[in-house]
């Protein structure tokens, strides 16, 4: 269900009345009061601003003015960080968690629920193709802006537990959202269509890890079974997409054709 944000009166007066919109940049011309600039600024964050100190003004990744517009029509913002579980992967350990994939020329990679491509940025212009599939609109937009450098890149605009995928990959790195285990779903669904012999990376919450619901005891049955490995990312990771918590990488390959039937 979406997460909306209604906007007060009080909120619409300064967004309709006091703000300068140059193209992605945004700067209220008035000083507000403590509250009601938490509360402007909520309705910001909801569509993707963020505070940029150096150029002094809420910075969001596209234009501003339709998107703003529009949440004025609706009287509410829908909130994506918290409705799509928005938390992006930080470039630093997007750049680690890349290189342990070790991407080759060869691979069909996979980014499920990519956000804004966090993961797969660091692999394009190295592996020959690759599939993104993002639910919101105004990230699949993003996605489909990105100069590939050269990979074949497919984006696919759906939640990733439901479409159809065009390519089975062989390298599936993957971010998604945590919420009700969401996490392991995604995780046992990339498993599914990964190749034989291929590999899969995933940033997981420590829930499914210890927790007693059948879920994540099912979870770490199947943990075993593949002889999985997993790496702790310490707390603080993520500060800078708003959440301190600590998160687990999964590392897992999957045994190619003849090595299954060996078995």
């Amino acid at each position: 269900m979406a997460r909306t944000i209604s906007i007060s009166p009080e909120v619409e007066a300064v967004l309709r009345n006091n703000l300068t919109i140059t193209g992605n940049r945004v700067v209220i011309n008035t000083q507000l009061e403590r509250s009601l600039y938490a509360q402007v600024n909520k309705v910001f964050d909801a569509l993707g601003g963020k505070w940029s100190r150096g150029q002094g003004a809420h910075v969001f990744k596209t234009d501003v003015a339709d998107i703003l517009a529009d949440a004025l029509d609706n009287g509410s913002v829908v909130n994506a960080k918290q409705t799509y579980q928005q938390y992006y992967t930080p470039a630093d350990l997007a750049a680690w968690v890349a290189s342990a994939a070790n991407p080759q020329p060869h691979d069909i990679m996979l980014e499920p629920s990519a956000g804004q491509g966090g993961l797969l940025q660091p692999c394009l212009g190295i592996v020959g193709s690759a599939t993104a599939v993002e639910i919101d609109p105004a990230n699949t937009a993003l996605l489909r802006a990105l100069d590939a450098k050269g990979t074949r890149l497919d984006v696919i605009e759906g939640d990733f537990l439901k479409v159809p995928l065009p390519l089975r990959p062989n390298l599936i790195i993957a971010n998604p959202p945590f919420t009700r285990n969401s996490d392991i779903a995604h995780a046992l669904r990339a498993w599914d269509w990964l190749l034989p012999g291929g590999r899969m990376i995933v940033i997981m919450s420590p829930h499914g890890f210890f927790a007693g619901e059948r879920t994540c005891t099912d979870f770490r049955a199947w943990l075993d079974q593949n002889r999985a490995t997993v790496h702790d990312i310490p707390a603080g990771a993520f500060k800078d997409a708003g959440t301190n918590v600590a998160t687990h990488l999964l590392v897992v390959a999957k045994a190619p054709l003849s090595l299954r039937a060996a078995a």
